[in-house]
């Protein structure tokens, strides 16, 4: 559950970069003598470290799934090849 929270957090503030982009090309185009505001400038910065660290969380949890997977594998593959059983014998 956290991680798709944290992967629909990456996606929604992926979408927030492209918006901010675009905005800021039209504030820019439409009004290139007048400089942008500061909540302008520093949004993109703000929304871009939130996209990494998302990023990096998911990344994490993607991880250490995958680590809990082979863990798992491994105890399943030693139970099965265990001389106790050798109808399942590897």
């Amino acid at each position: 559950m956290q991680y798709l929270f944290v992967k629909y957090s990456h996606q929604i503030f992926v979408t927030i970069t492209i918006l901010l982009f675009n905005i800021r090309f039209f504030m820019l185009w439409r009004h290139p003598e007048k400089p942008l505001a500061g909540i302008w400038k520093a949004m993109p910065h703000l929304n871009d470290t939130m996209l990494l660290f998302t990023g990096l969380w998911a990344v994490g949890r993607h991880l250490e799934s995958h680590a809990a997977f082979e863990r798992h594998h491994v105890a399943v593959y030693r139970l099965v090849a265990d001389e106790d059983y050798p109808f399942f014998a590897v």
